[in-house]
């Protein structure tokens, strides 16, 4: 045959080859859509059969996700029991900055007494690839900061600690964050348009009495303490990790809280938000020291 025709051949072989994470997601979400249930296959994924079964046991996607993150977190528990534990000191920093980009990036325009804009910033952990977080320490300086209106501290998108409680539906009803089990996750849109004002609802530590979190009020000067429970570090880590797996996406994405996956893998997150003060998204440059424990 012509040689063209071989090329023609080869290219199709590799084309078929280069099918996306977002490609199959978006075919998956066709299938539902149509009603129709793709034909099992013997290649077929652990998520995907895990799926299949479950709709066969009457089983929600929720529940079954919720099945898949304790098995994983408990084989996490056990890598870190069974080590060895690598332990690394990283210096994080998020500097100062402009004021909120309003009606820019999804922040809309000033209106006193709503959140309307805010401010993310995002730094990357040093974590090899396909290590497990044990644990994770933080080391705030004794210089004192101040930031303008409210924040967040984020790890991998879920909420670590912030100054106020915007996952909770009875405080805020109609914009409010999503939570998966005890995890908070972080989304813009989900508290866009939240009431705001200063001491409206309490602080949040991921933990709660188990863990130690110290933010000083909006506004003005103080310190930060940051102490967050080892075995909620575990969980944490697994369940971002489920965030990002291609097949668990797939499977199950719409059991997922939203926004869990928008922030950038391995990393934390610091966000500043504001109503209509030219002074809002602001605070001073914030420097710490964060001890990594893992396992490879």
């Amino acid at each position: 045959m012509h040689p063209s025709f071989y090329r023609l051949i080869l290219f199709c072989l590799i084309l078929s080859l280069q099918i996306s994470c977002s490609e199959k997601s978006a075919f998956d979400e066709d299938v539902k859509a149509s009603n129709l249930q793709p034909a099992a296959s013997e290649d077929q994924g652990p998520a995907d059969r895990s799926a299949d079964e479950g709709d066969a046991q009457g089983k929600s996607k929720s529940d079954e996700l919720a099945e898949i993150f304790t098995d994983k977190a408990n084989e996490a528990a056990q890598r870190c029991a069974q080590g060895p534990v690598v332990t690394q000191v990283q210096h994080i920093a998020f500097p100062d900055g402009n004021v909120c980009d309003w009606g820019q990036n999804g922040n809309l325009s000033v209106q006193n007494r709503l959140v309307r804009a805010r401010r993310e910033q995002y730094t990357s952990l040093a974590l090899p690839s396909g290590a497990v977080l044990c644990d994770i320490g933080f080391n705030f300086p004794t210089t004192t900061m101040v930031y303008d209106d409210e924040i967040f501290l984020l790890l991998n998108g879920l909420v670590l600690t912030s100054s106020q409680s915007y996952h909770n539906a009875q405080i805020f009803p109609d914009n409010h964050l999503d939570m998966f089990q005890e995890f908070v996750a972080y989304k813009w849109e989900k508290y866009r348009g939240a009431y705001y004002d200063q001491f409206f609802s309490p602080q949040y530590c991921l933990g709660g009495a188990a863990s130690t979190c110290v933010i000083p009020p909006s506004e003005q000067v103080g310190t930060m303490r940051l102490q967050i429970d080892a075995a909620l570090v575990k969980k944490l880590a697994v369940l971002s990790g489920l965030a990002f797996d291609c097949d668990i996406k797939a499977a199950y994405g719409d059991a997922l809280p939203q926004g869990i996956s928008d922030a950038p893998m391995n990393s934390l997150g610091f966000v500043t938000t504001g109503d209509d003060d030219p002074s809002d998204c602001k605070h001073t440059a914030f420097n710490f020291d964060v001890t990594l424990k893992y396992v490879q």
